[in-house]
């Protein structure tokens, strides 16, 4: 559990459930077929659709960074969005061949926990900004972070070409945990209502004025990984109230003992 646990720490959910509540990052479709935000893409798992020999494993059966497509009944929509490395998830689910139409929707944000070190820089810290800002004119752009005993890099790329630049010493690391930022909710916002605009109907700016209406609560993958396990229930925090993920506790507590 632990190597899970530690990979999904590094990102965040929030979701909207067909009463516009927050809810967990997944919706049952039709059948057994049930769609998941999976860090920053979209599971669907379906059981009875799975096969050996599959590229998949367990019960997954396809994985969605971004598009438009039809599943077990379902409509699913998919964008990017880049701070935070984002995806933006739409479900909607119209029957209408089994008694009174019925209408489902469901929507989230999967996105990195964490602001990247070049993301950082430009919000809280012009001074380091300029250390790099050479190589951004020139057209490289941030496509990682390098730490060790030295300090911090910020990994940068061109086409083919990489450098790596030193931004901070040994000890410098700024808090770059975030959860989910309230611009990234308020883009979602936005670009959700261009999607609900876009035939979803009547039903779908009704549940889109109760999502825009409630208080959002976020919550860390690998927390709602870890509490999935040990039999408790996803704990979730508004937007910017975030806390200490429950991986990072335990490394910061197993490092004072070592003291």
């Amino acid at each position: 559990m632990g190597a899970r646990v530690m990979a999904l720490s590094n990102w965040d959910t929030l979701a909207f459930g067909e009463d516009g509540q927050s809810c967990p990052g997944e919706v049952a479709l039709r059948g057994d077929a049930v769609l998941e935000i999976y860090k920053n893409w979209v599971y669907i798992r379906h059981p009875s659709a799975w096969f050996e020999g599959s590229d998949f494993t367990g019960d997954v059966v396809l994985q969605i960074d971004s598009g438009e497509l039809e599943y077990a009944g379902c409509e699913i929509v998919v964008a990017r969005h880049e701070t935070q490395s984002t995806c933006f998830v739409f479900v909607a689910d119209h029957k209408y061949s089994e008694g009174p139409p019925t209408h489902r929707f469901f929507a989230g944000i999967g996105c990195s926990a964490y602001l990247s070190t070049l993301e950082y820089m430009k919000r809280h810290d012009p001074e380091k900004l300029a250390l790099v800002q050479e190589h951004l004119d020139e057209g490289f752009e941030q496509c990682g972070t390098t730490w060790s005993d030295a300090g911090t890099e910020a990994c940068l790329r061109r086409g083919d070409e990489y450098i790596d630049v030193p931004v901070y010493g040994p000890g410098e690391d700024p808090d770059t945990f975030v959860g989910v930022l309230p611009e990234v909710h308020a883009a979602f916002l936005e670009w959700l209502a261009g999607v609900v605009e876009e035939g979803q109907g009547e039903q779908a700016r009704e549940w889109l004025a109760m999502v825009r209406a409630t208080s959002p609560l976020r919550y860390n993958q690998g927390d709602a990984y870890f509490a999935e396990h040990v039999g408790q229930g996803i704990q979730g925090t508004p937007i910017g109230e975030q806390e200490p993920t429950i991986m990072e506790r335990l490394t910061n507590e197993e490092a004072e003992a070592t003291r």
